[in-house]
């Protein structure tokens, strides 16, 4: 399995491959599980920047590695006993390398229709939070503004409940056009983000991504045959 992985990342950078200066935008949403009466999550939208090669392969395959910053963006509710609200955003910032297959099928000269798939793969190196507290309509009822850096927990339930480290799959078609590439993706997250020991109706608290990507690239190098 690690030389597949090496194989996949080393040969689309070959020189044969084509390089694409590539960014857009993402919706991340949050699959919680099992539900809870606590925690509320809802997604929202951020964006990416980074370089994608493709490598030909015979016929119509292709191989394809990536290098994105990726930022995503998601909202939390907290409520719990006394009137206790927490209401944050956050907006994790990862390293990601997505790794896969295609297959291009030619419209035209100019236009083809691009179908991938494959594993990828997220480190967060950094990331915001922002928002506010309040306990009651006594206590403290204007809410409290705070903003930092994520605490990420890395297995302990301590911090902001957040791994560094997300991966699954990744599945999308693109359009090719000349020079261009307009893609659209689609991330399932498979490691569980979740870091504490919540326990709640029956099972301890997950959640994983769900990510819808847009992208627009520039192709960089010139095709060789």
């Amino acid at each position: 399995m690690r030389r597949l992985f090496l194989l996949l990342f080393v040969l689309p950078l070959a020189s044969r491959s084509q390089v694409y200066l590539q960014g857009g935008v993402n919706t991340t949403d949050l699959l919680v599980s099992p539900a809870t009466t606590n925690y509320h999550y809802s997604g929202a939208q951020a964006w990416q920047i980074g370089f994608l090669s493709q490598f030909p392969m015979e016929k119509k395959g292709f191989l394809y590695a990536g290098l994105f910053y990726t930022v995503k963006q998601f909202h939390s509710s907290y409520f719990a006993c006394c009137s206790f609200n927490v209401e944050a955003d956050f907006r994790p910032q990862y390293i990601s390398i997505p790794l896969g297959f295609g297959a291009a099928f030619p419209v035209n000269n100019k236009l083809s229709i691009q179908v991938k798939g494959g594993p990828y793969a997220g480190y967060a190196v950094g990331g915001k939070v922002s928002g506010n507290s309040s306990i009651g309509d006594i206590i403290i009822p204007k809410p409290v503004p705070f903003s930092r850096n994520i605490d990420y927990t890395n297995g302990t339930n301590n911090g902001d409940n957040l791994r560094r480290w997300d991966w699954g799959l990744q599945l999308g078609s693109s359009l090719h056009w000349n020079r261009w590439l307009f893609s659209v993706d689609y991330q399932l997250g498979l490691n569980n983000l979740s870091a504490d020991n919540y326990f709640a109706n029956g099972g301890y608290l997950t959640y994983k991504y769900r990510t819808l990507q847009c992208n627009l690239g520039y192709r960089l190098t010139t095709r060789k045959k």
